[in-house]
């Protein structure tokens, strides 16, 4: 079993490693702060093999949002969570949700068994 706190902390060092002009201290802000792209930083992250997931951007004629989906083994894309949040403290915060994410993904795919 992975050990998320740990992974909490390759996720920040890959977060910090991938972005060294951004303050680890500062807010993110997808929708509205310029230079905040958390889609990226996700796929940079996920590239590196620490995430099997997506975040990926939806909208409609009226608003925009995040969602997070992913390849199960039962050989279909997940959406895990419709509306992922787009505003995170600090970097930290978000290392932290994704490491967290990842937990209840192996947590669910856990309790998947697949008839032969």
């Amino acid at each position: 079993m992975k050990n998320y706190i740990e992974l909490t902390d390759k996720i920040l060092e890959q977060l910090k490693k991938d972005n060294p002009d951004l303050n680890p201290e500062r807010e993110l802000n997808w929708k509205y702060a310029e230079g905040d792209d958390l889609l990226e930083m996700a796929r940079a992250v996920e590239s590196m093999g620490l995430i099997d997931f997506d975040l990926v951007s939806r909208s409609d004629e009226t608003d925009s949002w995040l969602q997070l989906e992913y390849h199960s083994k039962i050989e279909k894309t997940v959406i895990f969570d419709y509306d992922v949040s787009d505003i995170y403290d600090d970097l930290y915060s978000f290392a932290k949700q994704l490491a967290e994410y990842q937990e209840q993904i192996d947590k669910l795919e856990d309790k998947i068994t697949i008839a032969k």
